[in-house]
This record gives structure tokens, sequence and C-alpha cells, in this order.
């Protein structure tokens, strides 16, 4: 039941990522959050959905996935660190007039970036995870944390002008690699 609930929050979390980017064009080097934030009505939809259907999307991981595959103590940690970031991400505004490191948005959406990619690395070391799935979650999570580097460190970075694609890469991969884990393990 929670994981079929899973998948419809994906789902939902996509429809409503979608409408806001579809119809508050930026461009593709903005962030999602940003399209957001260019008005009322999206800015509530993102706040509401992210932290309603990202949080039942959370209890999966937790109260789900974690079991199924006796994962480690790290990646109750970093389910949870992950679920604050995502709802801090979702009530800060992003503010681009502030500097990164002293903007709560920015700093919440890369530390729930950075918990999915923990997530993915306990993933890909429990051998009770197909050996497939657990490539794909390390060929991930190599990529989420090189992407975490781009964004903190090279901020210069060409890859970067394609920001709002990378985002929904990431976020589809992940939950649809835990999802495809769960029904085909």
């Amino acid at each position: 039941m929670l994981r079929d609930l899973a998948v419809i929050c994906d789902v939902v979390l996509l429809a409503a990522l979608l409408t806001i980017t579809l119809n508050i064009s930026k461009g593709k080097s903005v962030s999602i959050s940003e399209h957001a934030a260019s008005s009322r009505w999206s800015y509530w939809l993102f706040a509401i959905t992210l932290t309603i259907f990202g949080s039942i999307f959370s209890l999966y991981l937790v109260f789900y996935l974690g079991p199924q595959f006796n994962l480690s103590p790290l990646y109750y940690a970093a389910a949870i660190i992950g679920w604050i970031a995502l709802v801090l991400a979702a009530w800060f505004a992003e503010d681009t007039k502030k500097p990164r490191f002293k903007n709560p948005h920015w700093l919440s959406a890369n530390a729930l970036g950075a918990m999915m990619g923990v997530m993915l690395v306990c993933i890909s070391i429990t051998s009770s995870v197909n050996p497939v799935t657990r490539v794909l979650a390390a060929i991930f999570a190599a990529w989420y944390f090189f992407c975490l580097y781009l964004i903190f460190f090279r901020e210069d970075a060409k890859l970067l002008n394609h920001f709002m694609p990378i985002q929904y890469f990431n976020i589809l991969t992940f939950t649809s690699l835990v999802l495809a884990a769960s029904y085909f393990s």
C-alpha cells in the first residue's frame, strides 16, 4: 500500500513541477524553485505539493524500502535528514539576491541532493538488492556528487547552463530507481 502510494506521490510531484516550469518559463539555466518563486500560485503549488507528497514519499523510504532491504542506519539518517531538507527547501523561497551560502533554500536543496546520494550509496553496497540496481545506484550517486561539486566549486561550469533538466534527471532517476528496486528485487 505505501509503495503504491509512493508511486502516486511521485507522479503528482512530477506533474506539479512540470506545471510550474511549463507555465512560467525562465529558461533551462534556472532551477525549478526559481520558476516557482516567480509567482504566488506557483510558489504555493511548489511548497504544498513538495511538503505533502514529498513527505509521503519519505515515509515510503523509511518505513518500506529501508526494512525491505535491511538497509544500514546511515540510510535511515540520510532519509530523515533528506526529508527535513525537503520541507525546508519547499518553504524557503529561492532568493537569488542572497549569496549562495546565506540562502536557506539553496542550502537545504543541496542538502537534499547530498542525502539522495548517500541513500543511493547505501543501496549500492547492500547485498539484498539485485546487482543491476546496485550498479545503477552507484552510478547515480557518483553523478549526484559530481553535480554537487559543480554547484559548490565550479559555478562557471557549462553543464550548469542546463540546470533545470539536470534537476529533473536527478529527481526522476532517484525516485524511479528506488521504486523499481522495491518492485523488482
